[in-house]
């Protein structure tokens, strides 16, 4: 994969992340924290919907594509769960007084469990043919399909508002929804030719037991995974003020660096590691990237922190406290990007039952520091928590794999992340009593950084134009 493919994939979530740069102070003027907040419960609900109906059948599809002979007839046993559970679930939803509103945003309201549903669903469908997309290695269309919906929603809540809809849940809601399904009739267009070749392929028992043989182990870790990332909303719900969790939902989607990062990484690296395994290929620089990746998210962590305080020019006075959160709330995405390259030695030995143990015991540290912290810190407590759980995770998946794939070595990325985690707590506590200190902290680290890593960064750059030059126009090796 050569650079211009890298950055065709870069498109999508840099597009995605500057949209929803715009995008959040903009809805922050037009709706009530409280709002904000439901909506982010929102998202976090369809994610476990996401799991639940898709069965692992995602992660199988993901291992299994570059082996498969025949991809249209795997496509088609991969479709197949996510499509049956989700009808299911819509039907025992529709047949039971089971209220999603209620649960989600206080209120038995129809017209909004119309746009949840839709959501819900819309969301299903384009995560399923965005992988398609994907590893077709069709980057641009995978890129605008990421871009679209942000793009949409950034349009339409706003123009509803000023349209003379009421600012409250049901229009933000809506405006959600038909953005993502806006989403899915680009990608049905894309991969009309994927779509039709399997449909017209036959349904193969045998393969589909063996698909969810891989995958329903994943999806069970995938689901503790789930409750990991999203624990800290559902106990700010219980806990703290609803427009707590606004400001908090606000400052998490500000993190929007970290989840560039963990978006680009994730798109490309996996797929390209497995196909890497599947030839054979020399892993000798999984740990240059490694260390480079490390550097890199070290990096983006310092620069979003020196640049937090310019957030407060683009948001209402109720949020306030949203520059002093970042550096918390970045730490997430950002150490899971290093899960990403530490721990894939558990996907590569196919150690489903490990990865769930894991997850499971990084869960139930989640909680625990939940329940601890917010209650005394509010917002920022739920970001430590949250950050603390998420770098247990990260040590206990990268101990695990080295165990059983490539020793790797870890002690540059668990410093950083300790550094990081007693760093950002400082800035929680006492960023807004000493801006001009922590501002110099924060340029100081960044400036270290560029010295420690110059010369990988020289001779990665060195690397990328020699394969440019070398490899053929479709990029591939």
């Amino acid at each position: 994969m050569n650079r211009r493919t890298v950055a065709a994939y870069a498109l999508g979530p840099v597009g995605s992340a500057a949209l929803g740069l715009l995008t959040l102070p903009l809805l922050s003027w037009y709706f009530p924290a409280q709002d904000i907040g439901r909506t982010a419960l929102l998202q976090t609900a369809v994610s476990l919907l996401l799991i639940v109906a898709g069965m692992g059948a995602d992660q199988a599809y993901i291992r299994e594509f570059h082996a498969a002979p025949d991809r249209n007839l795997l496509l088609k046993n991969v479709l197949l769960p996510p499509l049956a559970a989700l009808t299911f679930i819509l039907l025992l939803w529709a047949a039971l007084p089971f209220s999603a509103a209620q649960l989600l945003f206080g209120s038995r309201n129809p017209a909004w469990e119309l746009w949840i549903a839709l959501y819900a669903a819309a969301w299903l469908f384009t995560r399923y043919l965005s992988l398609i997309l994907r590893l077709h290695e069709r980057a641009l269309a995978f890129s605008a399909a990421q871009v679209w919906p942000k793009l949409c929603l950034l349009l339409s809540a706003p123009a509803a508002v000023a349209a003379g809809a009421p600012a409250d849940t049901g229009t933000l809601a809506a405006a959600f929804a038909l953005s993502q399904s806006a989403a899915v009739l680009l990608l049905a267009w894309q991969t009309r030719i994927q779509l039709a070749a399997a449909l017209r392929a036959p349904f193969s028992r045998t393969l589909l037991g063996s698909l969810l043989h891989y995958g329903l182990p994943l999806a069970l870790a995938a689901l503790a995974y789930w409750g990991l990332g999203s624990a800290d909303k559902w106990l700010l719900k219980q806990y703290a003020a609803p427009d707590i969790l606004g400001v908090y939902a606000l400052a998490a989607g500000f993190a929007a660096a970290a989840v560039l990062v963990q978006s680009i990484f994730s798109t490309i690296w996996a797929p390209t590691l497995f196909r890497w395994v599947h030839e054979q290929r020399d892993l000798a620089p999984v740990a240059r990237i490694f260390r480079l990746l490390t550097g890199a998210a070290a990096a983006v962590w310092c620069l979003s922190a020196l640049a937090a305080p310019l957030t407060r020019l683009f948001l209402p006075t109720d949020y306030a406290a949203v520059p002093f959160l970042l550096p918390l709330v970045m730490l997430p995405p950002l150490i899971y990007t290093l899960t990403e390259v530490g721990g894939i030695g558990i996907q590569v030995r196919k150690k489903s039952r490990a990865a769930l143990w894991i997850t499971l015991a990084s869960l139930c540290a989640h909680l625990a520091l939940g329940r601890l912290l917010i209650p005394a810190f509010g917002a920022a407590g739920a970001a430590l928590a949250v950050s603390l759980a998420f770098a247990l995770f990260f040590v206990l998946k990268t101990e695990y794999a080295r165990r059983i794939w490539l020793p790797l070595p870890r002690a540059a990325a668990y410093a950083a992340v300790a550094a990081a985690l007693l760093l950002g707590s400082a800035y929680a506590a006492y960023g807004a009593a000493y801006p001009a200190a922590f501002a110099l902290l924060w340029t100081v680290l960044s400036v270290a950084l560029a010295v420690s890593f110059r010369r990988d960064l020289a001779a990665a750059l060195t690397a990328g134009r020699l394969k440019t030059a070398t490899e053929p126009p479709d990029g591939k090796p």
